[in-house]
């Protein structure tokens, strides 16, 4: 698919693109975002830059299977690389479901202080709750492959 991607502050969500279908533009690799078996929006990949991404709504929460442990990946070229197991984020919306993972794998340890500071720490700071047990909480849950 053909299309243009435009950089944005987009607060709410993971990815810093957005992506307009047209008959003209730069090649995409173009992917559907369901939430329970509906489409609710488009996932683009520039073909010839990775790091490139973005949707076309903001519709859609995550793509991705949910597993145990549940890996969760910050790019969508690493949740290709890896046969689409596990999640890839959308919105920001979504970290905080996250908590009801008995087990999850972050790609590095930055991207673990990520999760744990979206997903357990921030919403306990928005409720007035005790952020030390929400990142004790998140410390126990969270783990990642050390590559180095």
């Amino acid at each position: 698919m053909r299309g243009h991607f435009e950089a944005g502050s987009l607060c709410a969500h993971t990815y810093h693109w957005t992506f307009t279908p047209t008959h003209a533009g730069n090649p995409a690799i173009v992917l559907p975002v369901q939430d329970q078996g509906r489409l609710v929006d488009l996932l683009a990949i520039a073909r010839h830059d990775y790091r490139v991404w973005g949707c076309c709504t903001g519709a859609g929460q995550y793509v991705g299977r949910f597993a145990n442990p549940l890996p969760v990946h910050d790019t969508p070229y690493s949740w290709l690389m890896s046969n689409c197991d596990g999640v890839l984020p959308l919105a920001k919306a979504f970290f905080p479901l996250m908590q009801f993972a008995p087990s999850i794998v972050a790609q590095d340890g930055d991207h673990a202080w990520e999760i744990a500071h979206q997903a357990f720490i921030y919403p306990a700071e928005r409720f007035g709750l005790d952020c030390n047990a929400a990142e004790q909480a998140a410390f126990d849950r969270i783990s990642f492959e050390d590559s180095e």
